[in-house]
């Protein structure tokens, strides 16, 4: 495998639509792969990665494999790193103005890190990251950070969903991980800058911290973004299906705890909203 190049696939639903916003936001066009209605090609930063852009029949015929839903689940998080906070929020703006969309508002991450992610008109998600390695800690890795998504479907309308996720009195009533915590009170000033803090406890008493944060996008029915205290960051999604609401929260995992361990605790909070919502009927 030495001297191979690595090509990014992907499926589009509209090639011209794609063409142009990869164009718009700066990708090189890889001639003569782009000249042609079967496909488009581009080139990736100083290593100049592919990327390869596809009608979605004919991606599914090299597939032999069902497309994946972008707006209900993600498969891959392709990330690109910037050479400065200034090149990461020229390029937020020329997503937006490009007709992407921002899903994680540019802002810093632990002091050191600075970033944003962002959908291209076809649901594909990609993270941008700055780090500088001046002001990196003693003994962090340099390796970028692991994001983990998990996700529910909740039966019942948008509204009642809505209202159970962010008001303090039923907040209350759902976040905790399992039967021996709970979360004894909580504030939610849910606008943008605004912060939220969840009191979680053990119910012997033996443990327990504010879970903290401030608003970076808030989108009616739609999205839900904050950072941590930590300076960590969560998107929620709420996207309706015939069936109710599925959330998707994607988070920035720490460094504490083993992946696996934070994904099972994340999913159970949201499994007990899942039950909680349920049960009022």
């Amino acid at each position: 495998m030495n001297n191979q190049e690595l090509w990014i696939n992907l499926p589009v639903s509209d090639l011209t639509r794609a063409k142009d916003f990869y164009k718009q936001i700066g990708f090189e066009v890889n001639l003569p792969y782009s000249d042609h209605e079967h496909g488009a090609s581009f080139l990736i930063g100083k290593h100049k990665v592919v990327l390869m852009l596809f009608p979605e029949t004919m991606f599914s015929g090299f597939t032999q494999h069902p497309i994946s839903n972008t707006q209900s689940g993600t498969e891959v998080l392709f990330s690109i790193g910037a050479d400065s906070q200034e090149a990461v929020d020229q390029l937020a703006k020329m997503v937006t103005d490009a007709g992407g969309s921002i899903f994680s508002e540019p802002n810093s991450v632990q002091d050191w890190m600075y970033g944003f992610g962002f959908c291209d008109p076809d649901g594909h998600r990609w993270n941008v990251l700055y780090m500088d390695m001046t002001k990196r800690p003693k003994n962090t890795p340099t390796a970028e950070p692991v994001f983990i998504s998990v996700e529910v479907l909740v039966k019942g309308d948008m509204e009642k969903v809505w209202k159970c996720w962010n008001e303090p009195e039923h907040i209350t009533q759902w976040y905790q991980a399992s039967a021996d915590w709970h979360a004894p009170r909580a504030t939610n000033d849910l606008n943008v800058g605004g912060k939220f803090m969840t009191r979680m406890e053990a119910k012997d008493g033996s443990f327990g911290f504010d879970f903290e944060g401030t608003y970076t996008q808030v989108k009616l029915h739609e999205v839900i973004s904050y950072i941590l205290a930590d300076r960590r960051t969560v998107d929620t999604l709420f996207k309706p299906q015939e069936d109710g609401i599925m959330i998707t929260q994607t988070f920035m995992a720490e460094t504490q705890n083993t992946p696996e361990l934070q994904k099972f605790g994340w999913q159970s909070i949201l499994n007990s909203f899942q039950s909680y919502v349920e049960s009022l009927g």
